[in-house]
Protein backbone atom coordinates (compact mmCIF):
# COMPACT_ATOMS: atom_id res chain seq x y z
CA UNK A 1 0.00 0.00 0.00
CA UNK A 2 3.09 2.76 0.81
CA UNK A 3 4.40 1.89 -2.30
CA UNK A 4 1.55 2.43 -4.39
CA UNK A 5 0.93 5.75 -2.35
CA UNK A 6 4.38 7.10 -2.91
CA UNK A 7 4.02 5.58 -6.96
CA UNK A 8 1.28 8.14 -7.07
CA UNK A 9 2.80 10.95 -4.92
CA UNK A 10 5.70 10.53 -7.47
CA UNK A 11 3.86 10.82 -10.65
CA UNK A 12 1.65 13.92 -9.34
CA UNK A 13 5.41 15.62 -8.94
CA UNK A 14 6.60 14.53 -11.89
CA UNK A 15 3.51 15.77 -13.99
CA UNK A 16 3.48 19.29 -11.98
CA UNK A 17 7.40 19.60 -12.94
CA UNK A 18 6.40 18.53 -16.70
CA UNK A 19 3.63 21.62 -16.74
CA UNK A 20 5.42 23.79 -15.51
CA UNK A 21 8.44 23.70 -17.59
CA UNK A 22 5.94 23.24 -21.10
CA UNK A 23 4.16 26.34 -19.62
CA UNK A 24 7.20 28.15 -19.66
CA UNK A 25 8.73 27.17 -23.06
CA UNK A 26 5.72 27.85 -24.61
CA UNK A 27 5.25 31.09 -24.08
CA UNK A 28 6.46 32.50 -26.69
CA UNK A 29 3.68 30.54 -28.95
CA UNK A 30 0.91 31.92 -27.16
CA UNK A 31 1.34 35.54 -29.26
CA UNK A 32 1.51 33.64 -32.73
CA UNK A 33 -1.77 31.71 -31.63
CA UNK A 34 -3.92 34.89 -31.13
CA UNK A 35 -2.61 36.16 -34.07
CA UNK A 36 -3.96 33.31 -35.94
CA UNK A 37 -7.18 33.46 -34.50
CA UNK A 38 -7.57 37.50 -35.20
CA UNK A 39 -6.35 36.19 -39.36
CA UNK A 40 -9.37 34.00 -39.44
CA UNK A 41 -11.89 36.19 -37.24
CA UNK A 42 -11.48 38.53 -40.25
CA UNK A 43 -12.00 36.20 -42.74
CA UNK A 44 -15.82 35.45 -41.51
CA UNK A 45 -18.54 36.34 -44.20
CA UNK A 46 -20.94 38.87 -43.11
CA UNK A 47 -24.56 38.19 -43.49
CA UNK A 48 -26.35 41.06 -45.13
CA UNK A 49 -30.44 41.73 -45.23
CA UNK A 50 -31.75 42.47 -48.71
CA UNK A 51 -32.07 46.12 -48.34
CA UNK A 52 -28.11 46.37 -46.72
CA UNK A 53 -27.42 44.24 -49.74
CA UNK A 54 -28.82 45.89 -52.48
CA UNK A 55 -27.24 48.94 -50.99
CA UNK A 56 -24.22 47.65 -50.84
CA UNK A 57 -23.65 46.15 -54.44
CA UNK A 58 -25.05 49.71 -55.52
CA UNK A 59 -22.39 51.66 -53.68
CA UNK A 60 -19.21 49.04 -54.23
CA UNK A 61 -17.17 49.52 -57.32
CA UNK A 62 -15.65 46.31 -59.09
CA UNK A 63 -18.03 43.88 -57.05
CA UNK A 64 -18.07 40.39 -57.73
CA UNK A 65 -22.04 38.91 -57.63
CA UNK A 66 -21.90 35.27 -57.53
CA UNK A 67 -25.98 33.54 -57.92
CA UNK A 68 -24.67 29.82 -56.93
CA UNK A 69 -27.50 28.34 -57.41
CA UNK A 70 -28.19 25.99 -60.79
CA UNK A 71 -28.18 28.01 -64.26
CA UNK A 72 -31.86 26.34 -64.29
CA UNK A 73 -33.07 28.98 -61.08
CA UNK A 74 -30.37 31.55 -62.39
CA UNK A 75 -32.49 31.58 -66.06
CA UNK A 76 -35.76 31.59 -63.94
CA UNK A 77 -34.46 35.17 -62.54
CA UNK A 78 -31.54 36.34 -61.15
CA UNK A 79 -29.78 39.97 -59.35
CA UNK A 80 -28.83 42.64 -62.06
CA UNK A 81 -25.24 42.06 -63.22
CA UNK A 82 -24.84 38.12 -61.23
CA UNK A 83 -22.59 35.81 -62.70
CA UNK A 84 -23.76 32.42 -62.76
CA UNK A 85 -21.23 29.48 -60.60
CA UNK A 86 -23.25 26.73 -60.07
CA UNK A 87 -21.98 25.52 -56.13
CA UNK A 88 -23.12 21.82 -56.85
CA UNK A 89 -20.89 21.96 -60.52
CA UNK A 90 -17.88 19.79 -60.70
CA UNK A 91 -15.44 22.96 -61.36
CA UNK A 92 -16.92 25.24 -58.80
CA UNK A 93 -13.54 25.43 -56.84
CA UNK A 94 -12.09 25.88 -60.58
CA UNK A 95 -14.63 28.94 -61.38
CA UNK A 96 -13.97 30.75 -58.08
CA UNK A 97 -10.21 30.56 -58.37
CA UNK A 98 -10.44 32.90 -61.24
CA UNK A 99 -11.93 35.67 -59.22
CA UNK A 100 -10.52 38.35 -57.54
CA UNK A 101 -9.51 37.42 -54.15
CA UNK A 102 -8.76 41.22 -53.63
CA UNK A 103 -12.23 42.55 -54.39
CA UNK A 104 -15.13 41.91 -52.73
CA UNK A 105 -17.74 38.35 -53.28
CA UNK A 106 -21.18 39.32 -53.21
CA UNK A 107 -22.96 35.56 -52.62
CA UNK A 108 -26.68 34.80 -53.31
CA UNK A 109 -29.12 31.56 -54.00
CA UNK A 110 -32.75 30.84 -53.15
CA UNK A 111 -32.47 30.68 -49.80
CA UNK A 112 -29.35 30.59 -48.37
CA UNK A 113 -27.84 27.63 -47.31
CA UNK A 114 -26.12 26.79 -50.69
CA UNK A 115 -24.47 30.25 -50.30
CA UNK A 116 -23.39 29.86 -46.63
CA UNK A 117 -21.42 26.96 -47.99
CA UNK A 118 -19.67 28.56 -50.77
CA UNK A 119 -19.04 31.81 -48.14
CA UNK A 120 -17.31 29.17 -45.97
CA UNK A 121 -15.23 27.48 -49.04
CA UNK A 122 -14.16 31.12 -50.30
CA UNK A 123 -13.04 31.47 -46.82
CA UNK A 124 -10.67 28.57 -47.07
CA UNK A 125 -9.54 29.52 -51.00
CA UNK A 126 -8.37 33.12 -49.30
CA UNK A 127 -11.08 35.24 -49.70
CA UNK A 128 -11.29 37.86 -46.97
CA UNK A 129 -13.95 40.17 -47.95
CA UNK A 130 -17.13 38.01 -48.70
CA UNK A 131 -21.07 39.44 -48.67
CA UNK A 132 -24.04 36.83 -48.41
CA UNK A 133 -27.40 37.66 -48.91
CA UNK A 134 -29.56 36.52 -45.60
CA UNK A 135 -32.41 34.74 -46.91
CA UNK A 136 -31.37 34.35 -50.65
CA UNK A 137 -33.21 35.73 -53.68
CA UNK A 138 -36.51 34.57 -51.86
CA UNK A 139 -36.01 37.34 -49.21
CA UNK A 140 -34.40 39.82 -52.20
CA UNK A 141 -37.93 39.18 -54.03
CA UNK A 142 -40.28 39.30 -50.35
CA UNK A 143 -38.91 43.10 -50.17
CA UNK A 144 -39.55 43.25 -53.96
CA UNK A 145 -36.63 44.53 -54.96
CA UNK A 146 -35.05 44.48 -58.54
CA UNK A 147 -34.26 41.51 -60.43
CA UNK A 148 -33.37 40.67 -64.33
CA UNK A 149 -34.59 37.61 -65.95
Amino acid sequence: MKKVSWIISLTIVLLVVACKDAKEKDSTLETETVTEVEIVQLQKPILLSPNEFQKQIGNTSEIQLIDVRTPEEYSEGRLTGAKNININSEDFAKQIEALDKEKPVYLYCRSGGRSGRAAKLLVDMGFTQIYDLDGGITAWMEKELPTEE
